[in-house]
């Protein structure tokens, strides 16, 4: 599932959201986080497993945002990772995908790198 946040949604329309310019970072999240379109801010997020972490390389093409696969080092927990959530600098929620190759998985300390191809998400 791919979701687009409401606040996020908002931000891009009101041009104060800058893909290609803001810090933009992501966590991964376990299964005990439920998202929701109405979740605002980072706050609302439980069962982070790693981040933040920054987004590189961030552009819009043909309507879709779009950036550089994310290293999320030495990865530990107890539960899957499932989803891929995307923050604003200010804590405001963009995105929520568990569309990743290779979602869910165990965890075992190992460097998880997260791809984005072909796209996060159509704006």
């Amino acid at each position: 599932m791919r979701l687009r946040y409401d606040a996020g949604r908002e931000a891009f329309g009101q041009a104060r959201l800058n893909w290609p310019q803001d810090d933009i970072v992501a966590y991964l999240v376990s299964d005990a986080y439920r998202p929701r379109a109405s979740h605002k801010f980072a706050e609302s997020l439980i069962g982070i497993i790693a981040g933040p972490e920054s987004l590189q390389k961030r552009s819009i093409d043909d309507g879709y945002a779009k950036a550089d696969a994310v290293l999320f080092p030495r990865v530990h927990g107890e539960k899957d990772a499932v989803g891929l959530v995307v923050a604003r600098r200010d804590s405001v929620l963009i995105a929520y995908s568990d569309e990743i190759e290779d979602f869910p998985m165990r965890l075992n300390g190992s460097d998880i790198l997260v791809s984005f191809e072909p796209h996060l998400f159509r704006i």
